[in-house]
């Protein structure tokens, strides 16, 4: 009889160490959460004016979010922070021009002359760099790569119920 008594106050005690170990796990993951969405807030303040004051496409907005996040990751440290300031108007035109790029990334665009160059001017200016539309061009395969993986790991998780929210809004 003990030895039942001890057997059930082994597995009680085990129930419970897993049952902690659960409500732990939970505790991280709602941890993990809020310091992701904390991190990536200046990611959610610009994602929100491009559709809420700026009225643009949710879905589109999102694929812009992930060049600009991506155009960060090739070296334009801070890009997203420094344009959240800007008057809408110009974050109007960043996002213009990044759609430019997303053209040449996942349409496949050619770029025939340099003079088209021009209609990246704001972010050839911020990066500093000779970039241009036929850069991103050439360097579909990997842009494509890189964006999908920010869409699917950073905006599909930050930005995600703003989406909803603001197709939710478009669609009434």
């Amino acid at each position: 009889m003990a030895e039942a008594d001890e057997i059930v106050s082994m597995f009680f005690k085990l129930d419970i160490a897993n049952f902690c170990s659960v409500v732990l796990l939970k505790m991280q993951v709602a941890t993990s959460n809020v310091e992701f969405t904390l991190f990536h807030k200046i990611d959610i303040d610009l994602y929100t004016k491009l559709v809420f004051k700026l009225d643009r496409d949710p879905k589109e907005s999102m694929l812009v979010m992930a060049f600009f996040l991506w155009f960060e990751r090739l070296g334009c440290y801070n890009f997203v922070f420094s344009i959240v300031p800007l008057p809408l108007p110009m974050v109007n035109k960043f996002a213009n021009e990044a759609l430019a790029c997303l053209g040449c990334i996942y349409g496949g665009q050619t770029v025939a002359s340099s003079s088209s160059d021009n209609d990246i001017s704001l972010l050839c200016a911020f990066s500093k760099r000779a970039i241009s539309l036929r850069f991103f061009h050439v360097e579909r395969a990997t842009a494509i790569e890189n964006i999908n993986k920010i869409l699917r790991k950073v905006c599909g998780r930050a930005l995600w119920d703003i989406m909803e929210r603001a197709t939710q809004r478009s669609n009434n």
